[in-house]
């Protein structure tokens, strides 16, 4: 053992020595460990399982629609998207002038 091991195990068994320990004190803590805890209802055991779910669905729907944004521009080694087309332009008409 090294030494801070030595000095801490020194340190404990003072501790432990000058600890007053009631001759109940095991079957207390038994006790304590055996006694029911109240149990959560039906509808929170449901509904916290519930929640966690309807977030973790929101977040993948989230970053699908944001990556679905991405995934328009152009994958190394593709021609991007075509840009849209404008419009095509109305002929002007002219008006003939009689002289």
């Amino acid at each position: 053992m090294n030494m801070l091991e030595d000095r801490l195990r020194e340190a404990l068994s003072e501790r432990a020595q000058q600890s007053p320990v009631s001759d109940d004190a095991w079957a207390r803590t038994v006790a304590r460990a055996r006694r029911r805890r109240p149990r959560a209802s039906a509808w929170s055991r449901f509904m916290i399982p519930a929640a966690a779910a309807v977030a973790v669905i929101a977040i993948v729907v989230g970053a699908s629609l944001l990556a679905g944004a991405g995934a328009r521009a152009a994958a190394p080694g593709r021609p991007g998207p075509r840009p849209p087309r404008r419009r095509p332009r109305r002929p002007r008409l002219r008006v003939a002038t009689i002289t």
